[in-house]
């Protein structure tokens, strides 16, 4: 079975995304209130397409990268649209740190969570993701720590348009 420190790593780092995401929605345009705008629409599409995902990631299949590539995919394109200097290096620095983070969890795959049971022993699927994490642990902490930092950099500009 998976262990409780380590999906707690991983749930952590993905919600610091998420939260970072959403906070991050208040941060675009080509003045700073146009560039929260554009960053705004880009990562509340990007949302839905994460929850959706996590719905459907239940059933394993695919890798945990598979849930961080639509907010990569969304920092992308809001950044590509926003001309403001300081939404952009903003938003860059949120946008390489998903990237980060996605390349470190490519390889470690989502495993079947319907039907765990607590008190079997964790099946091979189990143990592979939960190997994956362990070996990534360290680095994550690190993501972790970056994403909260770009997080806070787009929530003062966000706070100041």
């Amino acid at each position: 079975m998976l262990n409780c420190k380590t999906i707690t790593r991983v749930t952590g780092a993905l919600g610091v995304a998420a939260l970072a995401l959403s906070l991050a929605a208040c941060s675009g345009g080509q003045s700073v209130a146009e560039a929260c705008q554009i960053a705004q629409d880009s990562i509340a599409q990007a949302s839905d397409q994460v929850d959706q995902l996590m719905s459907e990631a239940v059933s394993g299949g695919g890798t945990m990268k598979d849930l961080v590539d639509p907010l990569n995919d969304a920092l992308d394109g809001a950044e590509k649209k926003v001309t403001n200097p300081e939404v952009s290096a903003a938003l860059k620095s949120m946008n390489s740190e998903f990237v980060r983070l996605g390349d470190l969890l490519e390889g470690v795959p989502l495993p079947d969570t319907q039907d765990i049971d607590p008190d079997a022993a964790a099946t091979p699927e189990e143990l592979k993701t939960e190997e994956a994490l362990e070996a990534i642990s360290g680095e994550l902490e690190k993501r972790n720590a970056a994403l909260e930092q770009a997080d806070m950099q787009l929530q003062e500009l966000c706070g100041a348009s």
